[in-house]
């Protein structure tokens, strides 16, 4: 079967005691991590693109109410993803500290049923990822001076949309790959249900207010303005 997400009413706790039920205690508690990890990313890429991967109508309407705050927050939500897929591929130690990472299913997994997958699907999901390591290396958590002073000889990668989508899969394929074959399911993280205080709750609110400055604007120039129309309330 498909879940689309967990039951609402699952807490953290009833998710990990599911998994380690059906995985084992040292497989079931780091992959009960990475399932909240990965709804999580996935829910933080629906909003951006909510907000900057809708439409070219939504940007402009994000431009024409408070452009350099939405240019900025575009920037912030892009490296914060782009963060979060650099994590999820990580060494299973760094420095001598254990790391909460994909790679460390495959050290895991005993079944021989599915190890020969779990490798396979990992060396995939470290691939797509690797543009995503390489700006988290070189420009996130730390400032490559050859970059800052345009004088690298290897620019970073671009990262696209599609690029993230393909990174989310090969994501989502792994988790999978275990779900299926110990849970008999698969998780629809892709389906991701965002809250009603979302990324297009926001825009609902900025284009009707937006509309209605518009046209208190054009009462003013036409004289029949209110006196409201001349000092709106703009206590929040």
């Amino acid at each position: 079967m498909t879940n689309e997400a967990m039951s609402d009413n699952a807490t953290r706790d009833d998710i990990e005691r599911e998994y380690v039920e059906a995985m084992g205690p040292e497989l079931g508690r780091v992959c009960a991590a990475l399932y909240h990890d990965v709804v999580l990313l996935h829910m933080r890429w629906a909003m951006y693109r909510q907000l900057f991967a809708k439409s070219d109508q939504r940007i402009a309407l994000l431009n024409d109410t408070a452009g350099m705050f939405f240019g900025f927050l575009q920037r912030v939500l892009f490296e914060d993803i782009v963060l979060g897929l650099a994590r999820l591929v990580d060494p299973c130690q760094s420095k001598g500290k254990d790391n909460l990472s994909l790679q460390r299913i495959q050290k895991l997994v005993k079944d021989p049923q599915i190890k020969s997958d779990i490798r396979t699907l990992t060396d995939a999901a470290v691939a797509a990822c690797a543009s995503m390591r390489c700006w988290r290396n070189r420009r996130i958590a730390h400032r490559d001076l050859s970059l800052a002073l345009a004088t690298a000889a290897e620019p970073l990668p671009g990262i696209s949309h599609t690029a993230i989508e393909e990174a989310l899969c090969a994501v989502r394929d792994l988790l999978n790959r275990l779900e299926l074959h110990y849970c008999d399911r698969t998780i629809g993280y892709e389906h991701t249900i965002t809250a009603p205080g979302d990324g297009d709750a926001l825009v609902y609110y900025l284009n009707d207010g937006l509309k209605a400055t518009r046209e208190r604007e054009q009462r003013i120039r036409d004289g029949t303005y209110t006196a409201v129309d001349l000092a709106p309330d703009d206590e929040v």
